[in-house]
C-alpha cells in the first residue's frame, strides 16, 4: 500500500523550474519505497498571500499524519528574496497535523554590499533558522557532513546549537 508524501512549491520559476523537476525525480525514486509524492504549489503570487493561505489551509486538513516536504528557495516564496512568509507556510502545515521537512535547495543568502542586500540577506537567515527550528520541539539537530539531521531521541538541551553556530552572526 502507497503512502501518500506531499512536496510543497512555491512560486514557480519560468521558464524551466528545477525544484519541480528534482520533485519529478524524486517522485519517482520514492515509488519504490511505496511512496507517492503529490506535488502542490502555494500560489502566492497569483492569488496573493492571504488567499493563499487560506487554499492551504484547507488543502492540509487532509494531510494529518502524511510527510510534507516543503522546498526552500528564497525567491520561490518571495518576490523579491525576503521569504518573512515563509514560516508562517511551515507553522499553517504543522497546525494541520503533518509532519513537515523542509529541503533547502538554496543554502547561502544572496550576496551584496548595498544595505538592501544586507536586510535581504537577513530575512533569508531568519527564515532558514525558524525553519530548522520547527521541528525541534521533539528532539535535537546535530551537524553531520554539514547537513542537519533532527535526533529524535535527543535530550532537549543545546536545542539550536548546530544551526546556531552556522548563522551565529544573525540576531
Amino acid at each position: 500500500m502507497k503512502q501518500n508524501c506531499i512536496a510543497i512549491l512555491g512560486r514557480q520559476d519560468k521558464p524551466t523550474d528545477a525544484v519541480e523537476e528534482y520533485c519529478r525525480y524524486l517522485g519517482e525514486a520514492l515509488l519504490a519505497e511505496d511512496f507517492e509524492l503529490i506535488i502542490e504549489r502555494v500560489a502566492w503570487s497569483e492569488s496573493g498571500w492571504t488567499r493563499a493561505a487560506s487554499a492551504l489551509r484547507q488543502r492540509a486538513k487532509g494531510w494529518r499524519g502524511a510527510w510534507v516536504l516543503v522546498q526552500y528557495t528564497a525567491l520561490a516564496w518571495s518576490a523579491r528574496g525576503f521569504p518573512v512568509r515563509f514560516p508562517r507556510v511551515l507553522r499553517t502545515l504543522k497546525a494541520a497535523g503533518a509532519r513537515v521537512a523542509v529541503v533547502f535547495h538554496d543554502v547561502e543568502p544572496y550576496s551584496g554590499t548595498r544595505v538592501i542586500d544586507g536586510l535581504r540577506r537577513r530575512a533569508q537567515l531568519r527564515a532558514m533558522i525558524e525553519a530548522l527550528a520547527a521541528p525541534i520541539r521533539r528532539g535535537r539537530f546535530h551537524r553531520s557532513h554539514e547537513k542537519y539531521f533532527l535526533d529524535q531521541t535527543a535530550p532537549r538541551q543545546r536545542t539550536l546549537h548546530s544551526c546556531r553556530s552556522k548563522f551565529a552572526h544573525v540576531q
